[in-house]
């Protein structure tokens, strides 16, 4: 079950956590609410993540939290020592493991690539070059959603298409 928040960057600590308590309420147990682009979170609501989990399960409806970021937010919160450090011990007591992926390779976006259809080598090596580049699998996933409007559901992604696809979405190589 998918229950999307509304939340938005000017809403402070505790607004967040009124409306993620507000929407997973219903949530049964087992859920998993993920926090992605955790790393443009202030303090105070990283912070927060932690009355969060206690708000949660004082509800009985406790969730996995997963706070998805850059490498930086793992550096954040378990670096940080003094005052600021002291800040995040208890939301470290809460937390689990931190790992970190790494990027996809050319491999990766040649699945992908074949997935969708997509066979032509010059096409494919056009994807994994978008991929690698900044942006990575969001300018991969806007190339192809670009491209499968251009080419109609029924028609393949060719090498052409992809192209057009690249400049229209902005994503060129």
């Amino acid at each position: 079950k998918s229950i999307r928040a509304s939340l938005h960057s000017s809403m402070g600590a505790d607004e967040v956590i009124e409306a993620i308590v507000w929407s997973i309420q219903t949530w049964t147990p087992g859920g998993v609410l993920v926090l992605d682009e955790a790393q443009y979170m202030g303090d105070d609501l990283i912070c927060a993540i932690r009355d969060l989990a206690d708000e949660l399960q004082a509800r009985r409806c406790m969730p996995g939290i997963i706070m998805v970021g850059t490498p930086d937010l793992a550096a954040r919160i378990n670096g940080r020592i003094g005052a600021r450090g002291r800040k995040f011990e208890p939301l470290r007591g809460r937390l689990g493991a931190s790992v970190e992926l790494s990027a996809p390779d050319a491999e990766d976006f040649g699945v992908i690539a074949y997935a969708q259809g997509v066979t032509q080598p010059q096409a494919m090596d056009l994807i994994a070059r978008i991929g690698a580049g900044r942006g990575g699998l969001h300018n991969v996933a806007r190339l192809i959603t670009t491209a499968r409007k251009i080419a109609g559901p029924d028609n393949p992604m060719t090498l052409g298409v992809l192209r057009t696809a690249a400049q229209v979405a902005g994503v060129a190589s």
